[in-house]
């Protein structure tokens, strides 16, 4: 097996975690659950769906160990976020929202805080 591909094994909990994100990213938006009809609850969902992704990179990143280290980790959810909501241009029923992009984010942001936090307590 070579190096690259050990590499993306190492990821395997990342990659399925960005692949369902696409798949719910891009499917018809009349396809998708419904939850009960609470005013922007879609923001919670994207919350959630980010924050899942950044703890699936950072304990799958061996090479984070400072919070500095950890920002850079950052780039990947939060690009990842932005694609994907440009990419619904492209979609038969769904738009890109930028409150979409600030809950992606701020689920990425608030992953690597509360790992960050977990990690200087238990070592």
């Amino acid at each position: 097996m070579t190096i690259r591909l050990k590499k993306i094994r190492n990821y395997y909990k990342t990659i399925a975690c960005s692949i369902a994100i696409l798949i719910l990213s891009i499917l018809p938006g009349k396809t998708l659950p419904k939850f009960p009809e609470i005013q922007n609850i879609d923001k919670v969902e994207h919350f959630a769906a980010y924050f899942l992704l950044t703890i699936c990179l950072l304990i799958e990143s061996k090479q984070f160990r400072t919070l500095k280290q950890g920002v850079l980790l950052l780039l990947y959810p939060i690009t990842y976020g932005v694609l994907m909501e440009l990419l619904q241009f492209f979609t038969y029923d769904r738009t890109p929202s930028l409150l979409d992009i600030v809950a992606n984010s701020l689920g990425a942001i608030v992953a690597l805080l509360i790992f960050q936090l977990i990690r200087k307590r238990h070592g």
